[in-house]
């Protein structure tokens, strides 16, 4: 579907997707369910494990040719090595760059340890031995990073991968901008309001690149990606539960219900996540929680919804 003008340029390609199939929970097959919905996937279990090739290989047979996977580069190359120039990363990374051609992916995602500073010698040494003209290489750094590490990246012609809920790249690859979407929260643990999925919106339209690709990777990942796409291709964005008011914070609620609990811990445990307050208003949970009383605790979300409609009614 053509881009929704007034939201990105239409020189500029938009896919969105999220960090791989495992979780997506419909009937039948799930990846061939998920490339109906989204545009590509992140192949995130190739970090953990590396898996035979014909298992790779059936994953392209169950989606269209326009589907897209991006592929994940495998934690002994990144986190065991630490991006050393040795045989053995020289091996996994062949190996990765086979599954890259398989899946007929255009980018191997790298991700550096907290604990590896990531120097302009060990980007050119590692990433000069092993050139690769069909698969280009995306480089999110997590560690301390020499003062010229972006400059030594875009000379050897990386991907600079950020968070763009949180930051842009330092710079932008002619080709592609990639970004993996955590959100504000702890580790993964949050939800994209609308006016945040405006916001990468906007800086996937300010890329200067020919594609933009949006990897969301929240507990929500699903459903913040849905939302985004349908933004993308509408300039709306849909309800986050299919309910409004107490109802659509009664929904949330009973997703992961924990009880006895107290108003502090249902909005450490609750409060992040988005409800609709009206069809086109969206909050967060925790702003109807913290109506609740500090001091009581909770044994039921019947309880917890009684009280807050009480309050409400009041106001």
């Amino acid at each position: 579907m053509a881009p929704y003008k007034g939201l990105w340029r239409v020189m500029v390609e938009v896919l969105v997707g999220a960090g791989g199939w495992h979780y997506f929970n419909v009937p039948g097959d799930r990846l061939t369910a998920y490339a109906k919905v989204f545009d590509f996937v992140e192949v995130n279990s190739l970090f953990y494990r590396l898996l035979p090739l014909d298992v790779v290989a059936s994953w392209r047979k169950k989606v269209t040719e326009s589907f897209v996977f991006t592929v994940k580069c495998n934690r002994q190359i990144t986190h065991t090595h630490g991006l050393a120039n040795n045989r053995e990363s020289m091996k996994v990374l062949e190996y990765m760059l086979r599954v890259c051609r398989l899946l007929r992916s255009p980018i191997l995602v790298m991700e550096t340890p907290p604990n590896l500073r990531v120097t302009c010698e060990l980007l050119r040494d590692f990433f000069s031995s092993s050139p690769s003209k069909d698969v280009m290489y995306a480089l999110e750094i997590r560690g301390e990073y020499d003062e010229k590490a972006f400059e030594t990246m875009r000379e050897l012609g990386l991907i600079h991968v950020v968070d763009m809920s949180r930051q842009e790249p330092i710079y932008y690859h002619d080709e592609i901008t990639y970004s993996r979407l955590f959100g504000k929260g702890f580790h993964n643990i949050y939800q994209f309001d609308d006016d945040e999925l405006r916001e990468i919106s906007m800086k996937a339209e300010a890329s200067h690149s020919k594609r933009v690709m949006l990897s969301f990777h929240t507990v929500k990942m699903y459903e913040d990606a849905a939302r985004l796409k349908h933004y993308h291709e509408t300039g709306k964005f849909p309800q986050a539960t299919g309910k409004t008011g107490i109802r659509s914070l009664e929904k949330v609620l009973r997703e992961d219900p924990f009880f006895p609990v107290s108003r502090n811990e249902l909005i450490a445990i609750h409060g992040w996540k988005i409800i609709d307050l009206t069809p086109d208003k969206r909050i967060r949970a925790a702003q109807l929680l913290s109506t609740l009383d500090p001091t009581k605790q909770y044994h039921t979300v019947d309880e917890v919804i009684s009280e807050i409609a009480s309050k409400t009614k009041k106001t």
